[in-house]
């Protein structure tokens, strides 16, 4: 399916009118003038023919009668042949127009048409009064046919009689027909032959005459973003792919569309939360129709013009006429004429600081690619020989060419030398590319290998095919047999690495022993194999020797370590303690600041609060866990830590969902999942997140399968287990109890095994339920045992309410139902203080039913109506109808949200009385410990209520009703 397999992409529209209204109402205005001279101008594809066809649309202009005749594109002699056309499609007679002797001039061109132009006149000895007598018998004929607007499309194509015969309707004397036709001329500037008479039309006008000249340029970069739109069913762009777009195409509207039309096809866009997107934003292949209109203008260029075409092309970035010159190979005098020519068409282009290059990116592709590889070796050693007498070098652009060149040691050279200064100047996303480039290359030495993957930014190591040139990089390089220990094993340390991120555990877990034994003792590498080896996964070790591994990694501290490898050793073994339910962990995390001033130790404390905030989310503190993630978020956003920040989007809305901020939540969470290239752990955790929210809106019931293979898959250990719960929750309440059962039999075995009984915090109670069920009444009561003994000790809140809950399933179960309802009760209790409104709803709903007094009648209703505020109807259709059962009439809708109506809620409220007081999005959140997107989702709810476009009118709209007075506050409260 179109757009990435996407259900809502829109259909593919043609695009509107854009960014020309001002062009079109001048045009307007000259054309309702008589007689009008009106000329547009601008290169191919710009919109010329689309600003003549909105006009000829306007109900002025089909009031009048209007020929247009169309230019072909060649330069064969077909006298007057566009004119001549566009009569023919105007008319099919001429009998009975009363046209004079003069018509027969004509019947060599009508031949069609004789019997009624009248006899041919006698034959002129002047060639040029015979000229003379055509053109007026042709004004005669566009006058008897009451031709009010002439337009003639690509005149730059245009054969010399039509030109002329512009020339003789624009300056002829009035008094030959009762009228003077407007006239609309469309062209290109920059293919206009030298000697044209197109360019005398604007300057032989007689007294009188409306003349109008409009240039069209390219469409900015706002304009660009609504003609997108217009395409996508009026659907938001985000800002990326617009800007990307723009800068490929300089907004000229044809490359724009034809573009978004690749990408539409290819299925190569996807929806993120500011509106569709790219996949990825690098090299975009250019359209058939570009290409063809690039290499058309550039075929008629002179030789010295395509030779300083080609050597803009190749150099890629503006440069100098001097270097243009010298690369191409021209004379001085044939580089300043090729540059001139090129200029002329609109090819080549020259910036305020007197720099060339290619018009566009795209055009530029489109003439590098016409280059035959033996020339474009040539070309790019000359640029490299010539840029590296250059002060300051550019490393970037010498190792770009050398690399073209096949000069591969200068190119490694160049580019390492440009990956340390991008590194210098934090540029992580220009390292990490030109550090896939030289790690991707055969004739890489082996002994740099382990050297330049320790480079490589965190931000690279994302994506199958970036993981994948590690792991055939590092490989090469540990099974070289010359390579001496050390550099052995640290390539080894860094293939456990990738490893790891890649999923690969047990084979991250042997290379990272191996690596120990190769690394020196005490050594900074060798600690932090240890590291790698203390994470807990799925399936390689126990939680013990876990353990025991970061405790020797926590045993040695080398005095010349740097604060930064020391900040990084510290924040990893405390993520990986936290993920054990250790409270030692946050005695470490504890020793992290909000923020440090240098880009390496900023980039580790940002992950950080990010590792803390998702441990402070699965233990249950989930304040905590907001006030961690709100860190990251903000130091992810202000340093460009792009990869981090999605990570924290994806774990707010997680912890959303555990917190009962539901509003938009399921969107929220699918634009986390579609955003540009996703990791596995990120697009998984939205998934989840959004198909819990659908199950439990009663929006649908998603198949999670996907997400628990790829959670499965890479390690995820908290997410699979998550997962696994939430498939059997779902198979349990369709009454397939052997479904739930098969979904959480591995993740309950895995926990027993590597003794992490934190993981089962989300499976142990639904497992229970599904034994009980099953009437396996001794293995559920021998689970929550286990639960119990592996959490004793640890005050984690959410594993105290799930032992809690689970006791209370076994205890109904054997028939003890006054044990159960209070178990539930305590349950409940628990979850309301984390605050987790939907699990203690169901451990409330539960709880009521096994009262065996009449007050559980009471309970229920208020259950129904905390699922129905929620936004939980499938659950609250469900307790509805146990109270049905009862007997107790139970409304449709219970108070709670859906009762607000057109009320502002007390949370919108809570928002509303912040924005008044200037707040930013972003401060709100923090204020209310919510995340920006909630706050996001409650002032479109509050402006959707109270009707109004904007945050500016909702906080007037509000002031106006007098809603955030004392007592409206204490009624919405009510």
């Amino acid at each position: 399916m179109r757009g990435g397999g996407d259900a809502r992409f829109p259909r593919l529209a043609s695009p509107a009118f854009v960014g020309r209204a001002r062009e079109l109402t001048a045009l307007a205005q000259a054309m309702e003038q008589e007689p009008a001279l009106v000329l547009v101008e601008g290169e191919a594809g710009i919109g010329k023919s689309r600003l003549v066809l909105e006009l000829l649309a306007s109900p002025a202009m089909r009031a009048r009668r209007v020929l247009v005749a169309v230019c072909p594109p060649f330069r064969e002699p077909d006298t007057l042949g566009p004119l001549l056309d566009a009569v023919r499609q105007a008319t099919e007679t001429v009998a009975g127009l009363g046209l004079s002797a003069l018509a027969g001039t004509l019947r060599p061109f009508f031949p069609e048409w004789a019997a009624d132009l009248g006899p041919p006149p006698e034959p002129l000895d002047d060639p040029r009064a015979g000229r003379h007598r055509l053109f007026r018998a042709l004004v005669e004929l566009l006058d008897r046919l009451r031709i009010a607007v002439l337009v003639v499309e690509d005149a730059h194509w245009a054969d010399e009689a039509t030109v002329e015969f512009l020339l003789f309707l624009v300056t002829r004397p009035v008094v030959w027909s009762s009228s003077r036709p407007g006239l609309l001329v469309t062209y290109r500037p920059e293919d206009l032959p030298a000697d044209t008479p197109v360019v005398r039309l604007s300057s032989r006008r007689p007294a009188g005459t409306i003349q109008l000249r409009i240039p069209l340029g390219g469409l900015d970069v706002a304009q660009t973003g609504r003609l997108m739109s217009s395409m996508l069913a009026g659907e938001s762009i985000s800002a990326e792919l617009v800007e990307f777009l723009h800068r490929h195409t300089a907004g000229i509207p044809l490359a724009v569309e034809e573009v978004l039309r690749l990408l539409y096809d290819r299925a190569d866009l996807t929806y993120r939360g500011e509106g569709w997107a790219r996949r990825r934003l690098d090299r975009i292949d250019i359209p058939a129709t570009v290409r063809d209109a690039v290499l058309e203008r550039a075929a008629r260029l002179g030789l010295p013009a395509q030779a300083v075409l080609r050597a803009a092309a190749v150099f890629a970035d503006p440069s100098d006429g001097a270097l243009l010159a010298a690369v191409s190979g021209l004379a001085s005098g044939d580089a300043d004429q090729g540059l001139s020519e090129a200029i002329q068409t609109g090819l080549l282009q020259q910036d305020s600081r007197g720099l060339f290059s290619v018009r566009y990116p795209l055009a530029a592709r489109a003439v590098y690619d016409t280059i035959p590889p033996a020339e474009r070796r040539v070309l790019h050693r000359r640029a490299a020989e010539l840029l590296q007498h250059r002060t300051p070098a550019p490393l970037a652009r010498l190792a770009r060419h050398f690399r073209e060149a096949g000069e591969i040691a200068s190119w490694l050279r160049y580019a390492e030398l440009a990956v340390d200064v991008a590194l210098g100047s934090a540029d992580e996303a220009a390292a990490a590319a030109l550090l896939y480039q030289l790690l991707e290359s055969p004739e890489l030495p082996v002994g740099d290998v382990a050297r330049l993957v320790n480079k490589v930014p965190f931000v690279g190591f994302t994506g199958p095919a970036r993981l994948d040139i590690l792991v055939r990089a590092l490989r090469r390089a540990v099974d070289c047999a010359s390579l001496p220990v050390r550099e052995r094993g640290l390539a080894r340390l860094h293939l456990a690495r990738v490893l790891s991120v890649g999923g690969e555990i047990a084979a991250a877990h042997n290379e990272a022993e191996r690596s120990v034994a190769e690394l020196p003792p005490g050594s900074l590498e060798a600690v932090w194999a240890m590291v790698l080896l203390g994470r807990p996964a799925l399936f390689a070790g126990t939680m013990a020797a876990n353990l025991d591994w970061l405790r020797r990694s926590a045993a040695t501290r080398e005095s010349g370590w740097s604060p930064a490898d020391r900040l990084n050793l510290v924040v990893s073994r405390a993520s990986e303690l936290l993920r054990m339910g250790e409270e030692s962990g946050w005695v470490e995390a504890a020793t992290i600041p909000q923020d440090v001033p240098g880009a390496t130790t900023r980039q580790h404390v940002t992950r950080g609060h990010l590792n803390f905030g998702d441990a402070a989310m699965y233990w249950g503190r989930y304040h905590r866990a907001r006030r961690h993630l709100a860190v990251a978020l903000t130091l992810a956003e202000r340093h460009d830590l792009m990869a981090i920040r999605d990570a924290v989007l994806a774990t707010q809305v997680h912890l959303d969902w555990f917190v009962g901020e539901w509003t938009d939540l399921a969107e929220r969470a699918e634009a986390v999942a579609g955003a540009d290239d996703p990791s596995p752990i990120i697009w998984a955790e939205a998934k989840l997140v959004a198909g819990m929210v659908r199950a439990a809106t009663g929006a649908s019931v998603p198949d999670l399968t996907a997400v628990l293979d790829v959670a499965r898959r890479h390690s995820l250990a908290e997410l699979y287990m998550e997962t696994a719960a939430a498939i059997a929750t779902s198979r349990l309440a369709d009454g397939d109890i052997d479904a739930a059962l098969s979904v959480t039999e591995e993740p309950v075995r895995i926990v027993a095994a590597r003794g992490i009984w934190l993981w089962a915090v989300p499976v142990v109670p639904v497992r229970v339920d599904a034994l009980v069920a099953a009437e396996r009444l001794d293995a559920a009561a021998d689970l929550v045992r286990d639960f119990a003994r592996g959490m004793r000790g640890r005050d984690i809140p959410a594993a105290r309410a799930a032992r809690v809950q689970a006791r209370a399933a076994v205890a109904e179960a054997c028939g003890d139902r006054w044990r159960a309802a209070a178990l539930y009760r305590r349950a409940a209790d628990i979850w309301w203080s984390l605050p987790r409104p939907y699990a203690a709803l169901r451990a409330a709903e539960l709880s009521a039913a096994s009262d065996p007094t009449d007050g559980g009648q009471a309970d229920l209703a208020e259950v129904l109506e905390g699922f129905a505020a929620l936004g939980a109807s499938r659950d609250a259709d469900r307790v509805r109808r146990r109270l049905r059962d009862l007997g107790v009439s139970a409304p449709r809708r219970a108070r709670g949200r859906p009762s607000y109506g057109d009320r502002l809620s007390p949370r919108e409220l809570d928002v509303v009385r912040l924005l008044l007081a200037g707040r930013t999005n972003r401060q709100i959140a923090e204020d209310l410990v919510l995340s920006v997107q909630t706050v996001a989702g409650h002032l479109k709810s509050a402006m959707r209520k109270l009707r109004v476009p904007s945050r500016t009118a909702v906080a007037v709209r509000v002031v106006e009703l007098g809603l955030l007075s004392e007592d409206a506050a204490t009624a919405a409260d009510d």
